[in-house]
């Protein structure tokens, strides 16, 4: 038979070991929650910080000497999308959808049978007629973001009278105006706006069948300038 104190320092043995276990299974468990915290703590702070700056510059080639466009001219936006990203989760560029209004100066004067839709834009001068000469979205080779860092996309988007006859024509009326009236059509205003989608380097991507937020988590969507709509 066990004495009482063989029986005291086999249960104190015992106790021991569940403790052990106990802290063990404790420890274990605080860095995978640690770690947890970390992954979507990154997520969220890529969502929330993430900011984009855009540059933007239209340039007319195959024009006269009055800056009226001809028909076998090209316009040329050029975008310089910029994205800071202060969080410890890497981005990619991935998609981007554009719009670029080219202030419409024959239907703000009151022109008509134009054929064509503007939109108006309101600020401290005035309201505006802006027609929608360039649109459209495209996915573009991954440029990785740093964590912690900035990248910069360049992009160029060409329109001619064969790629987009419509928005062509307009322009080509726009500049006509302005140079007969104005004696150039250099210096029309333009407004642009950009949305960018980016994915966040290392959010497993949910089934198909998942619920729209789970592939939101994933992927950070930030817009810059002014959507005029239409």
């Amino acid at each position: 038979m066990k004495g009482p104190g063989r029986l005291s320092r086999e249960w104190i043995r015992d106790m021991r070991v569940a403790w052990l276990f106990l802290l063990a299974a404790t420890v274990v468990l605080s860095g995978v929650t640690a770690a947890s915290v970390w992954v979507y703590g990154g997520v969220a702070q890529a969502h929330a910080l993430t900011s984009m700056g855009l540059g933007y510059e239209v340039t007319f080639t195959g024009t006269n000497a009055t800056g009226v466009l001809g028909d076998a001219g090209t316009v040329t936006g050029t975008l310089r999308i910029t994205v800071v990203n202060p969080s410890p989760r890497v981005l990619d560029f991935d998609s981007v959808s554009y719009k670029a209004w080219i202030e419409d100066l024959p239907a703000e004067a009151g022109l008509t049978n134009l054929g064509r839709t503007d939109q108006a834009l309101v600020n401290e001068t005035g309201t505006h007629l802006f027609y929608m000469a360039f649109y459209g979205s495209l996915e573009v080779s991954p440029v990785p973001i740093p964590a912690g860092g900035q990248s910069t996309l360049p992009l160029a988007l060409n329109l001619t009278r064969v790629s987009g006859p419509a928005a062509f024509a307009a322009l080509q009326n726009i500049t006509a105006y302005a140079a007969a009236v104005r004696g150039s059509a250099d210096g029309i205003p333009w407004t642009v706006w950009v949305q960018l989608g980016l994915p966040i380097e290392g959010v497993p991507t949910p089934d198909f069948a998942a619920p729209t937020y789970q592939f939101e988590v994933g992927r950070v969507v930030i817009s810059g300038g002014v959507d005029l709509g239409g």
